[in-house]
């Protein structure tokens, strides 16, 4: 076996948008879902969610 690790990937954007935009869009269940896929997301401390990946055709629960 290789100890070779994959390099990581970053990817930077600087876009002009109000910040309670942006806050919306990385924050809420909806907003989340319009740019990235379908969850469960709630905004409460130690709540568990899924993100329903529809590359994997699966639910990935975290």
């Amino acid at each position: 076996m290789s100890d070779t690790k994959t390099p990581e990937i970053r990817k930077t954007a600087v876009f002009q948008a109000l910040i309670e935009k942006v806050w919306d869009a990385v924050s809420t269940s909806e907003g989340m879902e319009a740019w990235f896929m379908p969850n469960d997301i709630k905004a409460e401390q130690g709540a568990e969610f899924t993100i329903e990946s529809p590359l994997a055709r699966r639910l990935v629960k975290y």
